[in-house]
């Protein structure tokens, strides 16, 4: 049965081998994983992923500097990473034209099962909860999965700038 957790250090075995699935489709695997321009070296060791986990659970409380709070949760079934969702609590200038207030990736052999749906709807709660109701959710035009979960969870489309799609979701 699939869960929707924190992040946590049991996962980092199941955690790099999706990095590793995702290295085989992306030029740049961290974007997926939530670790922005971390080498995956790093996060491969017990110290880096705890180091790592760690300022996952803080960037709520403790945003890094030029950040914004944000949180993110892991999708995981018996005890194997699936994928993961950022929040971002308020969006700045950047945020505001190209991510929204919400990321999602799941590893390619955990898609078209219902992952990405549970971590956008984990995403929008939380954000509900932090009293974002009024969410902006930015994915690639020509990306049709991810269209039709973002519409599926009730995006409206504001419009498409430069090759992204700009929904508003009203989550509360």
């Amino acid at each position: 049965m699939m869960e929707i957790v924190e992040p946590n250090e049991r996962f980092r075995e199941t955690f790099l081998d999706g990095w590793d699935e995702f290295a085989g489709e992306r030029d740049d695997p961290s974007r997926a994983m939530g670790a922005s321009r971390l080498p995956r070296e790093r996060v491969a060791t017990q110290e880096g992923f705890v180091e790592f986990c760690d300022a996952l659970r803080r960037a709520w409380t403790e945003p890094r500097p030029g950040f914004v709070p944000a949180s993110t949760l892991w999708a995981v079934e018996g005890g194997r990473w699936l994928g993961r969702v950022s929040m971002r609590h308020e969006l700045n200038q950047r945020l505001l034209r190209f991510m929204g207030h919400i990321g999602y990736a799941v590893r390619p052999s955990a898609r078209r099962r219902g992952v990405a749906t549970a971590l956008m709807r984990a995403g929008l709660d939380r954000l509900v909860e932090v009293g974002v109701v009024r969410v902006l959710v930015v994915c690639d035009d020509d990306n049709v999965a991810s269209r039709r979960i973002i519409e599926s969870a009730g995006g409206e489309l504001e419009n498409v700038v430069d090759g992204l799609r700009r929904y508003w979701i009203h989550a509360g």
